[in-house]
């Protein structure tokens, strides 16, 4: 395996001769595309949209400035998908729920996070780790209400 970078972005006619060429050798391709939308000479293309064959790896860190909350994602050809799964799945326990909501909001172009968005992603999760349905109560509250207070003691007024 060969690492190739170099820290800069590629104008589509060489990233797809690139491309090809790796191909043509059995090379397979992995771009990081970390820096896509910090480009300011040309709009970057990702390698994706140029092989159906090249894996993509890219983060939040660089373009929605959230360095070091190790959040992320791949595109990969279908028939790696189940091997990346289960490399993820090994690799990393979870992402935190804190970093999910935000990365949500951002992949929408929002700046700010709701309280319904906490609500949404938390509301499985706390039912499940409680062991509750939704009308379990514990100390007289349901599974939902308890999770609005704790929402509400934490969420700041907008």
């Amino acid at each position: 395996m060969t690492r190739f970078s170099t820290k800069t972005l590629l104008i589509a006619a060489a990233l797809g001769a690139l491309i090809q060429s790796a191909e043509d050798a059995g090379i397979a391709v992995i771009s990081d595309e970390i820096y896509h939308g910090l480009d300011y000479a040309f709009r970057a293309q990702s390698a994706a949209s140029l092989s159906a064959s090249t894996i993509v790896v890219n983060s939040f860190s660089k373009y929605f400035c959230m360095t070091g909350w190790r959040i992320g994602w791949m595109v990969v050809p279908p028939s790696l998908l189940r091997t990346m799964e289960r490399l993820q799945q090994n690799l990393a326990i979870s992402v935190p729920t804190l970093s999910q909501i935000a990365a949500q909001a951002a992949f929408d172009g929002r700046d700010y996070v709701t309280p319904d968005d906490v609500k949404g992603l938390l509301r499985p999760t706390f039912r499940h780790r409680l062991l509750l349905r939704p009308e379990a109560e514990v100390g007289g509250q349901t599974a939902d209400s308890l999770l609005d207070s704790v929402i509400a003691r934490v969420t700041p007024p907008r």
